[in-house]
């Protein structure tokens, strides 16, 4: 059975619609409706169950939706395989993408067309300049060599002499760096020159810098990080939404946050770190930029860092893929920092304390419903793209007290938002420290309150100061709780259409 994308045209429109076919029985297609999951759902289900009963393998587009339907209503199939058509042309896609960066590199043309030919396709005078080419530039004949030899394999006759090439190949690390979306988002599993479709995470980036380097980088406002040009394959290799784990060196030696790459870009122009500035040279031109996840105030890097010394790695490769085995000892030693979900809560890691019994690191908490409202508070601001922290300190005269959530636009900055969380009915004091945040920073006072507090709080601020009466907003709980669902949401939806 194959269920495929198509594409339906009217005289109006282009619409996208599923297709299911039986090859055994070489049956026209049937063309659904659309191509929402509850369809294809539908339609699965309508087939008898005898019928049903009888798929063994099913072939698909590189479809996630497609593959849980799949895997849902077919659950005998025991082969889901992708259409070796997404994963040449993803191929194609990274070959060209390492063209593009020799060419921008070198500010010299390099044709397009002749790399993505198929070897066999050209004539002899061609295959004498893609050659040239290939000399000329290493990381590009990497690339087109191993897109060629995607395709050799994929007119393999036989699963047995598949397996045995494969076995010669798919272990190098170029061939990890090359297939990164593709292969990464569905682990590959060799069936007679198609592979099985699996979930797997995101490549995951150890990123090696000094710590001049990384203060410099995560004080941007939208903090970002550069590589030699050295690094050009594993720039290409990079991916929107790829995890970077950022490492500072000696004196720190440790992790000191995470984040995902928000976009990459080639500039020598622009000189942002220090050595850069004194030498008048762009000496780390491939850039990206990050949204930061997770960070460890700057205060606490040495003390508070993940340590990862026992991994023995290169240390001499400054931008390197993590291990399966790594990452899951990394992800085990962050959670204890950054928690569970590092994507959830606040950008800037709360303050570990020692605990006395079992001498091992936990983050202190406040009591949970108001503790999970400052964490959604942070999420929102975070979705914002603002560097989020709880329990921000506040020096107010006579007494050492903290605002719930601030929103900052630069990590080690000063609040752009400050909020105050207070569910128990003690608004003075919370706005007296908003009130504080306001004069200091020009911070924006936001509060969230229970329904029945709104009133007291509206009487209190009549007696403020107009400019930071009208700064003031007030938001019930509820209303923030939405707030976060919608953004999710707009958030899956960005990342689904790569428009982010």
């Amino acid at each position: 059975m194959t269920i495929k994308g198509y594409y339906s045209m009217t005289i109006h429109s282009l619409k996208l619609v599923y297709s299911v076919t039986d090859l055994s029985a070489h049956s026209p297609p049937t063309f659904l409706p659309d191509s929402r999951q509850q369809t294809l759902h539908q339609f699965l289900n309508s087939i008898p169950e005898q019928q049903k009963q009888q798929v063994r393998e099913v072939c698909i587009d590189m479809d996630r939706l497609l593959l849980r339907t799949v895997e849902k209503t077919l659950p005998q199939a025991n082969v889901v395989v992708v259409d070796h058509f997404h994963l040449i042309d993803d191929a194609n896609h990274r070959l060209d993408e390492a063209r593009k960066n020799e060419q921008e590199g070198s500010k010299v043309e390099i044709p397009r067309k002749l790399f993505l030919m198929g070897k066999e396709r050209l004539k002899p005078a061609q295959k004498r300049k893609v050659e040239a080419w290939c000399q000329k530039y290493p990381s590009l004949k990497e690339f087109y060599w191993m897109k060629e030899a995607l395709r050799s394999f994929y007119k393999l006759k036989d699963k047995k002499t598949a397996v045995f090439a494969s076995s010669h190949w798919l272990p190098s690390s170029l061939y990890r760096t090359f297939c990164n979306r593709a292969f990464r988002k569905w682990t590959s599993r060799l069936h007679f020159g198609i592979f099985s479709s699996m979930n797997s995470a995101r490549n995951n980036w150890l990123v090696i810098g000094v710590q001049k380097n990384w203060e410099k980088a995560l004080s941007q406002p939208v903090p970002l990080w550069g590589l030699k040009p050295r690094y050009k394959i594993e720039f290409s290799a990079l991916d929107i939404g790829d995890i970077l784990w950022f490492y500072a060196t000696a004196p720190i030696s440790g992790i000191i946050g995470i984040g995902t790459v928000k976009d990459k870009y080639i500039d020598s122009m622009s000189l942002v770190w220090e050595d850069e500035i004194i030498k008048r040279e762009g000496i780390w031109p491939l850039r990206f930029r990050i949204q930061v996840l997770k960070a460890i105030n700057r205060k606490r890097w040495q003390t508070d860092c993940i340590k990862i010394v026992d991994f023995k790695l290169n240390w001499q490769i400054g931008f390197q893929l993590l291990q399966e085995t790594h990452l899951r000892e990394l992800s085990t030693r962050a959670a204890k920092i950054f928690g569970e979900n590092v994507f959830a809560g606040a950008t800037i890691a709360a303050p570990m304390i020692r605990d006395k019994k079992d001498d091992f690191l936990t983050i202190t908490k406040q009591p949970q419903s108001h503790r999970d409202l400052q964490e959604a508070i942070a999420e929102i601001g975070k979705l914002q793209f603002y560097h989020t922290e709880l329990e921000f300190p506040l020096a107010l005269p006579g007494e050492d007290k903290n605002l719930d959530v601030v929103w900052k636009r630069e990590i080690s900055g000063v609040p752009t938002f400050a909020f105050e969380v207070e569910l128990s009915g003690s608004i003075e004091k919370a706005i007296a420290r908003l009130k504080f945040a306001f004069k200091l920073w020009n911070s924006r006072p936001r509060m969230a309150i229970p329904k029945e507090f709104a009133s007291k709080v509206h009487n209190l601020l009549s007696a403020e100061e107009r400019d930071f009466h009208n700064q003031f907003k007030l938001y019930e709980p509820a209303q923030l709780i939405e707030l976060l669902d919608r953004k999710r949401d707009l958030k899956s939806l960005e990342q689904k259409l790569e428009i982010y």
